[in-house]
């Protein structure tokens, strides 16, 4: 879009305008002007109470239509927080929307760079499949969801200029292509733009299930579009749920609270089972009545004893509880209703209960909720999910646990911290869960004499991953590669984990062996991976530039080229998917010896014999000088049937290769077919182009398989030097070709005399 002022308006444009005019609300003043990409899209900015407004005119359209479309229009004020005013142009079968002006849409931020990074944008993603539940489960539909017409407002997505897009039946990507041919909106046409969104923001960083369901959204028939649910629970946004009756219902937690998505949020097949009390085993009945009327009263007096213990003595009472169901319940509707509440002061009443008077009702109920995938305000949900992992829960004992959520709920009772034992007294997952905690780790001051030989101790992958970074140098867990690897190893693999794990390492060897021993980690998370690729390029040096080396040229299209697989292949790794033949020729220029050594083992078996391996070898040298576009040319070419390279070959010799990478591609198949056109036309390049080469490589040069490569060597050897008349007399009694023979015959002549 672009924003000018009314006076800088075209003839023809003032005059559209001007017929609007008499439309405009009264006392509204035109301040400025967005024009969209067709001539007719004129968007006058109205300026009204000191508020602006965008004014968009509809197309033409039959009255009842228009009336159709305003009162739908007009139901859209209570899905998003921005009024939609409507104003029906009755003469010309058109309407006015008027809507809040935004300073600036989706699009232009991320054209400017104001919204970046693929974490960011998952973000967007998240909220988006969000509102677009939003808007189905009410069976409404925008009609042209695209960057261009969405807002980001406090942190919120704001979906603008419903429908209006969809009637005028544009031409961009984002419109789906039923909607395009005029059909009316339905929610499955923000389906497919939404499809369309996701797949340009996050198409590198989509999972194999994602992916999938991407296609599956940009398909042309609406009948083959996924659920709204199937997508929700592939992102791990929570707040969607099954469509009921035709419409797609919404999750509600806790007193009717609707469940927002986050980055954080967990989709239900990866909510964790929550913590149970365990009952004691019931001993056997008694059959005698009067062992029945001894238990009662032991059951009463036992009833008065903890009424008076939980009265003087609550923290022993709720202890002996866990123990002993009957006295204190494990569940509690009215600690499930405040903690639901979202109200601060209800919370701290259940936390309180949970940390320092030890209610299993109250202990269940904050971890149900955080364990399910919740995450409350004011608690550190992803600590208590660390530290309670299914990986090593039955380890845990009840100090374990008691101090994991003292810790997790730390805002609402911050008098339950003090309580907490000596860290290293801990098992091992605790710590580990403080540590990836940041804000927590920096209050920890105890980490810093902690050895991190302790999360040795901690089952796979975690306990050896520790062990090696303890095998580089780090000794103790307040370092910041140790607090940098917790992170990482819990999840969150961001762009500052990273960096704190490498640490001020400069030699590039050694980054890469940290860079290796994590390489499990975030081997399923493709936006991790991302993260790390973009850390590594940060670091400069011979780093940025191994980093940086799929960036530079696509003609192998690297771009295509999962993020792992060029990470596994800058730590000298066979990637996982497979490469094709021109992005390993490709491969053959890259800095490392170690995968230029990769490239050529792949290669080898399109060039089968030794001369094929010594071509590659010497495509493989760092002193070969050709340009990485010459060597993929050259394999492609070579490659080919004998009968097919001709034009190929003859196309890469003009390309101007250096003569010195000519001659030892030449020698290099020394052995090939006297037929053999690359050699014919290598031996031609260097009789017209200038060079200089030792005896050794002139000796090579006179004994190979290539007649003009002979006669070549056989005119550059001086006849007046006794070691190069001994080649020339030398190859007298072998040569077989007349034409080199003659050559051999007018230099030798020329010495006697």
């Amino acid at each position: 879009m672009k924003l000018i002022s009314p006076e800088s308006l075209s003839d023809l444009q003032r005059r559209i305008l001007q017929g609007y005019t008499r439309f405009f609300p009264p006392g509204s003043v035109c301040v400025n002007v967005m024009l969209g990409e067709e001539p007719w899209d004129i968007r006058p900015l109205l300026l009204s109470l000191g508020k602006v407004s965008v004014a968009r005119f509809s197309m033409s359209m039959s009255e009842s239509r228009a009336r159709s479309v305003a009162r739908e229009l007009e139901s859209f004020s209570a899905l998003f927080q921005n009024r939609q005013r409507v104003q029906l142009l009755s003469e010309e079968g058109r309407f006015l929307l008027l809507r809040p002006y935004e300073s600036s849409t989706l699009g232009e931020d991320l054209e400017r760079g104001a919204v970046s990074g693929t974490s960011a944008l998952l973000e967007i993603v998240r909220k988006l499949i969000f509102t677009v539940s939003e808007l189905s489960r009410r069976g409404a539909a925008h009609g042209h969801i695209s960057p261009a017409n969405m807002a980001l407002s406090n942190g919120e997505i704001v979906l603008l200029d419903p429908i209006v897009g969809a009637l005028h039946q544009t031409k961009d990507l984002f419109l789906a292509p039923e909607t395009s041919l005029g059909k009316v909106a339905e929610p499955s046409a923000d389906l497919y733009s939404l499809g369309r969104i996701i797949k340009i923001f996050i198409g590198d960083a989509l999972t194999q299930r994602q992916a999938a369901l991407v296609e599956q959204l940009l398909s042309p028939n609406p009948q083959h579009r996924p659920s709204l649910l199937e997508v929700a629970v592939a992102f791990g946004v929570q707040g969607v749920a099954a469509a009921q009756d035709g419409e797609m219902g919404a999750v509600k937690g806790g007193a009717g609270k609707l469940v927002r998505p986050g980055v954080g949020a967990q989709s239900p097949q990866q909510a964790q089972r929550p913590i149970e009390v365990l009952e004691p085993e019931v001993a056997a009945r008694p059959k005698s009545g009067g062992l029945s009327l001894i238990l009662l009263l032991a059951c009463a007096c036992a009833a008065i004893t903890g009424w008076y213990l939980k009265s003087r003595n609550p923290e022993l009472y709720y202890q002996i509880a866990a123990h002993v169901p009957f006295l204190a319940p494990e569940h509690s509707a009215e600690y499930a209703s405040d903690w639901a509440s979202g109200e601060r002061a209800r919370m701290a009443l259940v936390a309180r209960a949970a940390v320092l008077r030890k209610e299993p009702a109250a202990i269940n109920t904050i971890l149900e909720d955080v364990l399910g995938g919740a995450n409350p305000e004011g608690v550190k949900g992803a600590l208590l999910r660390v530290a309670l992992s299914d990986t090593w829960r039955d380890q845990l004992t009840s100090r374990d646990t008691n101090a994991a959520l003292a810790l997790s709920v730390a805002q609402l009772v911050p008098e339950g911290v003090s309580e907490i034992p000596q860290l290293s007294s801990l098992h091992p997952a605790i710590i580990l869960a403080i540590m990836s905690n940041r804000q927590v780790a920096e209050q920890a001051k105890a980490l810093g004499d902690l050895e991190v030989a302790q999360l040795s101790k901690l089952p796979e992958p975690f306990g050896p991953l520790f062990s090696q970074l303890e095998g580089m140098g780090v000794q103790k867990l307040g370092d910041p590669q140790a607090k940098g690897l917790a992170r990482i190893v819990t999840g969150d693999s961001s762009a500052e984990a990273f960096e704190a794990f490498l640490g001020e390492e400069q030699e590039p060897s050694k980054i890469l062996a940290r860079v290796s021993s994590i390489l499990p980690v975030v081997s399923a998370n493709q936006i991790a991976q991302r993260d790390l690729l973009g850390v590594l390029k940060d670091r400069g040096g011979d780093l940025a530039t191994l980093c940086g080396w799929f960036d530079l040229l696509d003609l192998a299209r690297w771009s295509k080229v999962q993020t792992l697989d060029k990470i596994r292949l800058i730590l000298a790794m066979t990637p996982e998917a497979k490469l094709d033949d021109s992005q390993w020729a490709d491969l053959l220029a890259f800095p490392l010896g170690a995968v230029r050594d990769l490239a050529v083992k792949s290669l080898r078996g399109q060039f089968p014999g030794s001369d094929g391996e010594k071509l590659l070898v010497a495509l493989a040298s760092p002193a070969i000088g050709l340009q990485r576009e010459q060597i993929i040319a050259l394999v492609s070419a070579l490659k080919l049937p004998s009968d097919k390279r001709a034009p190929f070959i003859s196309a890469w010799f003009n390309l101007k290769p250096p003569a010195d990478a000519v001659l030892m591609l030449l020698l290099a198949r020394s052995s090939a077919a006297s037929t053999d056109l690359f050699n014919l036309e290598a031996a031609r390049f260097l009789r017209r182009a200038s060079w200089t080469a030792p005896l050794e490589l002139l000796q090579l040069l006179a004994g190979h398989s290539e007649p003009l490569a002979r006669a070549i060597a056989y005119g550059r050897l001086d006849p007046n030097k006794d070691a190069e008349r001994a080649v020339l007399v030398a190859r007298q009694s072998t040569e077989k070709d007349p034409g080199c023979a003659k050559v051999l015959e007018e230099r030798l002549r020329g010495f006697q005399k």
